[in-house]
């Protein structure tokens, strides 16, 4: 994220938002649970030489004598719960079958974790030795957390963060699944379900074999083993859906009472006047799942808005499911050269005084056109055009019913491929009329509209409507819209909803996490 400017700041603080709660067992595919306050076996030292799978498969998890990891009875880190502590030295769990089987397309391993010091060593590791396959959720050398999976070729697929969280009690957690064709991906997460904090992706070719040998909980002793504790395990046969993964983060942090990630981003239906939200990743598809796997150039026919107010988008000629777009995410593809486009079976409204609009997207490579992304537009003269132009400039048009047209342009459009966060505000209401581009200073035009009025018989995305034809066609990628309609963001409002998009995305913009300062323009 780049540094802020000095200037006039304020203080946003964290809201952290309450999620579901999900059992374990609720959600399909669970084939290894182990906590430490069920199936646990001690020696008379204390030592733990059984813990028995909670699921449905009924693997156990044993160790002998002192080789074991201490039982505690009460950790005051975690709520007062049970733990199992690995001394770093010796100390480890075996499971001798199978709990992942080869040839599947995807997984989700899920822990409640604390790391004693900064070492290479995993907390779940499937593998028999060097060169061969291996699934394992750890940390590097340096305590960097890491998901990494391995197939029969030694094809590698390497989430490493860039943080570090030793010391801390909190949910670590791998997702690993099958895209486009061969290529999968694999994201490692902490105490945030929502934000991976880093992503890899793989070409696997035709070889799934991903797992071999015996599988270890508390290291590999190769090159060492876990110092610190593990309360809780979960292992899914396939890789969860981002609902999913909200509802297990918040069955642990009810269960242990652990604190989320502070860096969590306020979701945008946090803000009031939401009226659409097309998202490439979670929303459902007419007959396709955005978690589903995707085979090249399947046309989304209709693309479901995911607030409750179903402003559907049906689709004209072929966008496009692309996955692994941008951060291991998909987005939607609109043509160079056809006429992709999408209009709504619902208009979020005839006659708005208020319309914000945030698109992630980029440019198709050597397009120079306009390229609309959402237009408001009546045949003979309102409009209000949310667009792009020469591949560098955000551009937002409005005209109301005194045929007076004004125009904001502001370049920094990002040419490399990257994608880019803008934002669109029309208000009528406090004549204040702007475009922000991947989080810089609003370009703001206070033309005062008086009472025109802004009447509109279409609404669409990818293009304009004018007198019965389309043009101006989106060429690029589309990964999420929000449109808010008949209300005022504030600067902090407008900051969620940008580093939301950021965080979720892995972009580098000017918006801020909550409890920080952020510049007020």
């Amino acid at each position: 994220m780049k540094s802020l400017a000095d200037g006039v700041f304020i203080v946003l603080f964290a809201v952290l938002n309450a999620s579901a709660v999900s059992q374990p067992d609720a959600i399909s595919n669970l084939v290894f649970w182990v906590k430490a306050d069920a199936g646990v076996t001690t020696n008379e030292s204390g030592h733990v030489t059984e813990w028995a799978d909670q699921s449905a498969q009924g693997n156990l998890a044993t160790n002998i004598a002192a080789s074991g990891p201490l039982y505690v009875a009460s950790e005051p880190g975690l709520n007062n719960r049970p733990t199992l502590r690995f001394n770093g030295s010796s100390q480890r769990m075996t499971v001798v079958n199978r709990m992942l089987t080869n040839g599947i397309e995807g997984c989700t391993i899920i822990a409640m974790a604390k790391a004693g010091r900064n070492d290479d060593v995993s907390i779940i590791g499937i593998r028999t030795g060097s060169g061969n396959p291996l699934v394992q959720l750890d940390q590097d050398s340096s305590g960097k957390l890491r998901f990494i999976v391995r197939n029969a070729l030694n094809v590698t697929a390497n989430a490493l963060s860039v943080q570090v969280h030793t010391g801390t009690f909190g949910m670590y957690a791998g997702r690993l699944f099958k895209g486009t064709d061969t290529v999968w991906t694999n994201r490692v997460y902490f105490s945030n379900a929502r934000t991976a904090e880093a992503t890899a992706s793989a070409n696997f070719g035709t070889s799934t074999d991903l797992t071999s040998g015996t599988q270890y909980i508390g290291g590999l002793g190769i090159p060492a083993y876990w110092q610190g504790d593990i309360a809780e395990i979960m292992i899914y046969e396939r890789a969860l859906s981002e609902a999913e993964m909200v509802g297990i983060e918040g069955y642990l942090a009810s269960r242990y009472k652990v604190g989320r990630d502070a860096q969590t981003a306020d979701l945008p239906e946090d803000n009031p006047g939401l009226k659409l939200w097309l998202r490439a990743d979670v929303c459902t598809y007419e007959d396709l799942f955005a978690n589903d796997d995707v085979e090249p150039l399947d046309a989304i026919r209709l693309w479901s808005d995911a607030t409750t107010n179903s402003h559907d988008a049906v689709a004209v000629e072929t966008p496009t499911l692309v996955t692994n777009m941008v951060n291991g995410l998909p987005a939607v593809g609109f043509s160079y050269g056809a006429a992709d486009r999408y209009y709504l079976d619902a208009p979020i409204t005839t006659d708005p005084r208020q319309l914000v609009v945030f698109a992630v997207f980029r440019q198709w490579p050597g397009d120079m056109e306009q390229n609309m992304v959402f237009t408001h537009r009546k045949t003979d003269t309102q409009l209000i055009q949310s667009s792009f132009q020469h591949a560098t400039n955000a551009v937002l048009q409005i005209r109301g019913s005194g045929n007076v047209i004004r125009t904001i342009t502001v370049p920094g459009l990002l040419t490399n491929g990257a994608f880019n966060v803008v934002m669109y505000q029309f208000d009528a209401v406090n004549d204040r009329h702007a475009v922000a581009v991947n989080g810089g200073t609003e370009a703001v035009d206070t033309y005062d509209f008086g009472n025109q009025t802004f009447i509109a018989d279409t609404q669409r995305i990818g293009c304009y409507h004018l007198n019965g034809s389309e043009g101006l066609f989106l060429r690029g990628h589309l990964a999420e819209l929000l449109v808010y309609e008949g209300v005022t963001l504030t600067r902090k409002q407008k900051n969620r909803v940008g580093f939301y998009l950021e965080t979720k995305y892995g972009l580098d913009t000017g918006y801020a996490p909550s409890g920080t300062l952020i510049q007020i323009y």
